[in-house]
């Protein structure tokens, strides 16, 4: 058991070094930092008592989608170059377990990401601070926080689909179309209640398959912490038991 444990931090040191290798991380660190600090211009339309909502919905847009684009470029990007590379072959060889690599990558994109929501919530505090909104700093950090269950969804998924199709381009676009569904799954579940026989049980699977990412502005802290864990478990289950089983 020590031995896998110690086997599986290596591999999620290694994966998260490569990562901070890629221009593309920086680059949307950057851009996600850029965004949050443009609050300020927007100032100029005059925003009154909402202001500081308006710094906090900037924030929240901001790491929805620089994670789910850093999730959906470098899960696939990072395990489809291990196999290319012969990485992968390497570490199984020198006696790595498959499910030791798929879980290393999970912690690696999960750490990420991590980083990415702090990034947010410091960008987001210095917003907030030097515009005279310390008042409502706690609340709209918290508020922040959730937006790290969606990607920790996201996260996984997007460990999960190189191993299923076998291509980054594919499984980037898989991973975006899936950050799409959950941001619309309300709409399947309307779909479902309005359908009727097969088509209304196909609108059932969707909804029960798609996570539901609106769960986490309505559900309390609690509750969506286990549905984000839940669903971000049940992916890498998937990834493990899919990558045990794929002729490398």
């Amino acid at each position: 058991m020590k031995a896998s444990l110690r086997r599986t931090w290596l591999l999620w040191q290694w994966t998260l070094s490569q990562a901070l290798h890629q221009r593309v991380a920086w680059a949307l660190a950057v851009v996600a930092v850029a965004i949050v600090a443009g609050g300020s211009v927007l100032r100029v339309f005059n925003f009154g008592d909402a202001e500081s909502r308006f710094f906090l919905n900037l924030a929240q847009a901001s790491l929805l989608g620089s994670g789910t684009l850093l999730a959906a470029v470098l899960g696939p990007l990072l395990f489809c170059e291990g196999l290319a590379s012969r990485t992968t072959h390497l570490f199984l060889t020198r006696g790595a377990r498959r499910g030791e690599i798929v879980s290393g990558a999970v912690l690696a994109m999960v750490t990420l990401l991590g980083w990415l929501v702090l990034l947010h919530a410091g960008a987001l505090s210095f917003l907030m601070l030097s515009h005279g909104h310390g008042a409502g700093l706690s609340i709209s950090l918290r508020l922040l926080a959730t937006g790290f269950g969606p990607l920790l969804i996201i996260g996984s998924m997007a460990v999960l689909l190189p191993i299923l199709l076998h291509r980054p381009a594919l499984a980037t676009l898989g991973t975006l179309a899936l950050a799409v569904a959950g941001q619309l799954a309300p709409v399947l579940q309307h779909m479902q209640t309005r359908s009727e026989g097969f088509v209304a049980w196909l609108w059932s699977g969707l909804a029960y398959v798609v996570p539901n990412f609106a769960i986490f502005e309505t559900a309390p802290a609690s509750i969506a912490a286990l549905y984000a864990g839940g669903y971000a478990v049940l992916y890498w289950a998937l990834a493990v038991l899919c990558f045990a089983r794929r002729e490398i």
